[in-house]
C-alpha cells in the first residue's frame, strides 16, 4: 500500500506506524517534509517515507464568508513514475489535487489498483470552490473504489463515492489503521 500526502503531521504517526504494523508494505510519499507555516519538526517516527520531487505554490484563498487562508497547493510531479517504481495493489491519496489525479492516471494504467481518496473537506468549503476544481473532483470520483475519513457530503459530489467517517483522535489510531487496512484488503 502506498499512502500519498502533502506531509506527514505529528498526530498521523500513530496512525500510519500501524499501518505499516498491519500491512506487508506501507510507503508513505510526502510533497514536501513540511509546510512553513507548521509549528512542527519534520518527523517521521520509523515510517518509510518518500519525498517527491513537487512544485510548491502559495496561495492566498479568500473565502466569501470573510475570512481568507493562506495555503500551499503541492504539485508532486514524479508521482507516477514513482508509483510505477513501487507497483502497489492499494493507493490511498490525500484529497482531490494533483496527487489523487495522478494516482487516476496510474490506475488508467494498472486497473487492479485500488485508488482510495481521504479528503477533510466539508460541504461548507467545498461551496466556494471553482468549477474547474469541482469538475476535478467528480472526475476523480468517478474512478475511485473509495473514499475516506472526515468527509461531510457535498450534493456536488456522488454520495456512492464516499463513505463518512468522523476524524478520530489520536488516541483512536489502532481503530482508524484497523479501518482503513479492512477496506484496503476488500477492495482487490
Amino acid at each position: 500500500m502506498v499512502l500519498l500526502t502533502n506531509f506527514v503531521p505529528p498526530y498521523r504517526i500513530p496512525v500510519f506506524l500501524e499501518l505499516q504494523r498491519r500491512l506487508k508494505q506501507f510507503r508513505v510519499l510526502i510533497s514536501t517534509r513540511m509546510e512553513a507555516d507548521r509549528p512542527w519538526n519534520p518527523e517521521a517516527g520509523g515510517i518509510d517515507v518518500v519525498v517527491q520531487r513537487s512544485f510548491t505554490r502559495k496561495t492566498k484563498w479568500n473565502q466569501p464568508r470573510g475570512f481568507s487562508e493562506r495555503t500551499y497547493l503541492h504539485f508532486p510531479y514524479d508521482t507516477i513514475a514513482q508509483l510505477i517504481r513501487y507497483r502497489p495493489d492499494v493507493i490511498i491519496s490525500g484529497e482531490f489535487g494533483f496527487r489523487t489525479l495522478n494516482s487516476v492516471f496510474y490506475r488508467f494504467l494498472f486497473r487492479r489498483t485500488r485508488l482510495i481518496v481521504w479528503a477533510t473537506i466539508s460541504e461548507d468549503t467545498e461551496r466556494y470552490r471553482s468549477q474547474l476544481r469541482v469538475a476535478v473532483r467528480e472526475f476523480i470520483c468517478r474512478h475511485v473504489a473509495g473514499a475516506g475519513f472526515a468527509i461531510w457530503r457535498d450534493s456536488r459530489f456522488p454520495a456512492s463515492a464516499f463513505s463518512s467517517c468522523p476524524r478520530p483522535p489520536t488516541s483512536a489510531a489502532s481503530r482508524l489503521s484497523a479501518r482503513i487496512a479492512k477496506a484496503a484488503r476488500s477492495t482487490g
